[in-house]
């Protein structure tokens, strides 16, 4: 039986290789950072036929072989870090962000600081 998975390497080698054309098309002037971010990548088996880590690898490899780019790869802990210092930017601000994400981090962050204040008023009062 075919394996039905969908042949990841191929498939974002073709899709940066058309971002970095455009990119170059569009913004020549400009430095250009090629990225690829994901919050879950898993590492399975070093020989198993399909291993999420081993192809990040491959796309890392053949893009630099190819069209000479170094990607940078945002995954697992990288990306929860990155995630973790928006949260910290987003408690920070005081204005309403426009941008959905930021805002939501936003709220979740005053929220939490929001309770933090609840909880210890009640601790108080008992």
């Amino acid at each position: 039986m075919k394996d039905k998975r969908p042949n990841n390497i191929e498939r974002f080698v073709k899709k940066f290789e058309k971002d970095i054309e455009y990119a170059n098309r569009h913004f020549g002037e400009f430095k250009k950072v090629f990225m690829l971010w994901s919050p879950i990548v898993r590492s399975t088996k070093e020989r198993s036929s399909y291993n999420q880590m081993s192809h990040i690898g491959h796309i890392q490899k053949t893009l630099k072989e190819k069209v000479a780019i170094d990607l940078v790869i945002i995954i697992n802990e990288d990306f929860m870090k990155c995630i973790e210092a928006l949260r910290k930017i987003a408690l920070s601000r005081t204005d309403k962000i426009k941008t959905p994400i930021l805002r939501s981090l936003q709220i979740e962050e005053k929220l939490k600081v929001h309770i933090s204040k609840l909880e210890k008023r009640m601790q108080r009062m008992s």
